[in-house]
């Protein structure tokens, strides 16, 4: 299973309640968002089942590494802006295939 590592956007539409929430609590659209994801469903998995289910001992081995990219993302586009910070972190993204 491939494992995305860090995505780094503007502002961008908001289609689900969890954002929603964010641009309750904050009050503006105006932010960005660092994405750190699992990948997408092989087949015709479902998403919510393959978001939700149990991660293996080898995809837990690579959570430290996973977290560690996501926090470098997160403190490249407070450092560094969001051009730079998407430069660094969607150029050669990492996969592992486990």
């Amino acid at each position: 299973m491939a494992r995305d590592w860090a995505h780094l956007f503007p502002r961008l539409p908001h289609r689900h309640n969890g954002l929603r929430s964010v641009i309750a609590a904050i009050g503006t659209r105006d932010y960005y968002r660092v994405r750190c994801g699992i990948g997408r469903p092989a087949g015709r998995m479902d998403a919510a089942d393959f978001v939700l289910h149990d991660i293996s001992a080898a995809e837990r081995t690579l959570m430290p590494e996973f977290l560690s990219r996501c926090a470098n993302a997160v403190e490249a586009l407070l450092s560094s802006g969001l051009a730079a910070a998407q430069n660094e972190f969607h150029s050669a993204i990492p996969q592992e295939k486990i």
